[in-house]
């Protein structure tokens, strides 16, 4: 295991020390609660070919029944409260689970960008329920602002007081 984890730093220009680092960063932020609150791996080409034929309507349908009702439950397991600090956190922890991910701070407004490469319907469906996590702390998304394409999206929101 050693082994292969010095080959996967190597191959991507890292240390050692802080692959690892990294791996048991997301291990213990995030990823070993993946199962207890539902969650399982699934390729990208699957979630391209389930989405496909869903339209605007039936993504919004399906944020209502799951949205941010199991991100709650989380932040709650994790953090023991839900407020404007703990759903940052968490949004930061949920968006590093992407390809890539950016979270912008300027003064008191707030810019992720989001990064996938899976199609339109997917960057609409994780852009609401993001909206969503945010709504939670009552935290209001720049909507004239909202970017949603085939790769990727991003939300902007400012956080006062």
């Amino acid at each position: 295991m050693l082994d292969q984890l010095r080959e996967l730093a190597n191959e991507r220009k890292i240390s050692l020390n802080s692959l690892v680092s990294q791996v048991l960063d997301h291990y213990v932020t995030l990823g070993v609660y993946d199962k207890t609150f539902g969650f399982f791996s699934i390729s990208q080409d699957v979630l391209r070919l389930l989405l496909a034929k869903q339209g605007d309507e039936e993504i919004d349908k399906i944020v209502a029944v799951a949205g941010a009702k199991i991100h709650k439950q989380i932040i709650m397991y994790l953090y023991g409260k839900v407020n404007k600090d703990t759903i940052i956190e968490y949004v930061d922890i949920f968006g590093n689970r992407f390809e890539t991910f950016r979270h912008f701070r300027d003064g008191t407004k707030h810019t992720m960008t989001f990064y996938h490469g899976i199609n339109r319907q997917f960057s609409l469906l994780y852009y609401d329920i993001t909206k969503s996590i945010l709504s939670l702390a009552k935290i209001e998304t720049l909507d004239n602002e909202k970017e949603v394409n085939e790769d990727g999206f991003t939300i902007s929101f400012i956080v006062s007081g």
